[in-house]
């Protein structure tokens, strides 16, 4: 088989409810890009963002998801670096699709990449859209689904922040989580461990209704009760003194 012909043959693999791993090594082994050319419903797209895709629209466990991951960047995977540059439009950055999805298992997945370097171009993929889909499209605050998602993007927020090397490049992640906010003086190194925390939400300044737009959140440390960071969305620190 050629390069494509293997890339479309290990997305195959991911279209069965039990994925066949070591079928998945032996086609890496013969040549298959983790982020290599591949057409998935006569789209081309790049390997790994098709393999969320497929899933997805699966069900398939999310937890198969965060093993291929690992098995992906043993095997090269740079998400700087895909076959077909992306576009934003129908060639989407991997992490531009992390933004939609929550649970534990993709945020391990986001620790992944982060703990091989992903570079804070492509982490903002990730946590720009996620916050921006939040508070542009009128997501309200009156259920418990609705706070699960808002807490979720907290999460690869704060999770994305803790990594300096992308703290320190991109000044928008700064002013996003107030990071020079006086009051803000916690290990944020700490932040990889995301059960730890409790969230609260002040929802008081919001304008029309309870929503993450004008919130202000307030993270817990869960072993002593006690507040260790507060940042509002689309607010600034003197806003709300």
């Amino acid at each position: 088989m050629n390069q494509i012909e293997l890339n479309n043959e290990l997305l195959r693999v991911f279209s069965t409810f039990t994925i066949n791993f070591s079928r998945v090594e032996n086609l890496l082994q013969q040549g298959a890009e983790p982020l290599g050319k591949v057409q998935y419903h006569r789209v081309v797209n790049n390997l790994y963002d098709s393999v969320l895709d497929v899933m997805l629209c699966e069900d398939v466990c999310p937890e198969d998801f965060v093993k291929l991951t690992a098995l992906f960047l043993r095997y090269g995977m740079d998400i700087a670096k895909p076959s077909i540059p992306y576009d934003g439009d129908n060639i989407i950055n991997p992490l531009w699709s992390l933004a939609f999805v929550k649970g534990e298992a993709f945020l391990k997945v986001l620790k992944l990449l982060l703990d091989n370097g992903l570079s804070a171009e492509d982490a903002s993929c990730c946590w720009n859209h996620a916050v921006c889909d939040l508070v542009q499209f009128g997501f309200v605050l009156d259920n418990e689904y609705a706070y699960e998602c808002l807490y979720d993007c907290i999460k690869k927020l704060m999770l994305i922040a803790s990594y300096e090397h992308i703290l320190i490049e991109n000044k928008d992640l700064q002013e996003e989580i107030w990071y020079n906010y006086a009051q803000n003086q916690y290990d944020l190194k700490k932040f990889r461990n995301w059960n730890d925390f409790l969230f609260e939400v002040d929802t008081s300044r919001c304008e029309r209704k309870p929503e993450p737009y004008k919130s202000v959140v307030t993270i817990i440390e869960k072993s002593n009760g006690l507040p260790v960071w507060k940042f509002g969305l689309c607010l600034t620190p003197e806003e709300i003194e």
